[in-house]
């Protein structure tokens, strides 16, 4: 009897142990990504500059990048294209920190970040848009561009699913296994 009631202890302590476990990885996860569901992951900055073709960025434009992360990649455009304005768009407080400190770092004058929700950012004062979002988030927003945003959005990876695309761009000659080598170009009107 005792040692059933021991077995019985130690299994609800290796229960709880696991419980608490995986809440610390999930809010390691929180802390890192800001949600659970829209990873950090950056987009190679060797892609750059096919982005601001694709994107057709001249001075006086204005750029967001939704989802900038840590401003590494929105930092790799500001440098391409000088005359535009770059506005980086992050809700995680540790990587828009640090976002923060590499444009310090980098002492670009044409970049800045916004710690916010890219769900409630007004998109009217931008007139192009680089997204590398979730296929959830790309359906959730394409609303939102269509009633104000007026411009030309590159998404890498996940297209909007309800809009035709204007162009589709092949990054790289390697084909990834959920198309992370393709840009999806729209225009809106």
């Amino acid at each position: 009897m005792a040692l059933t009631l021991a077995a019985l202890l130690l299994s609800i302590q290796v229960v709880l142990l696991i419980g608490i476990a995986i809440f610390v990885v999930r809010m390691i996860l929180w802390v890192v990504t800001g949600e659970l569901d829209a990873p950090f992951v950056p987009t190679p900055v060797r892609y750059a500059e096919h982005v601001t073709a694709a994107l057709e960025i001249a001075p006086g434009d204005v750029v967001y990048e939704l989802g900038c992360g840590d401003g590494r990649f929105m930092l790799a455009l500001a440098q391409f294209a000088p005359e535009a304005t770059f506005v980086g768009i992050e809700r995680n407080l540790l990587l828009y920190a640090v976002a923060l400190f590499r444009r310090r770092r980098a002492g670009y004058s044409n970049a800045s970040f916004r710690r916010s929700n890219f769900f409630d950012v007004d998109f009217s004062g931008a007139n192009k848009v680089y997204a590398y979002l979730l296929d959830s988030a790309m359906h959730k927003l394409q609303p939102k561009f269509e009633r104000e945003f007026k411009g030309r959005v590159a998404s890498r990876t996940f297209p909007f699913t309800r809009k035709e695309m204007s162009n589709a761009i092949l990054l790289t000659e390697r084909i990834g296994a959920h198309g992370q080598h393709l840009l999806f170009i729209y225009d809106f009107e």
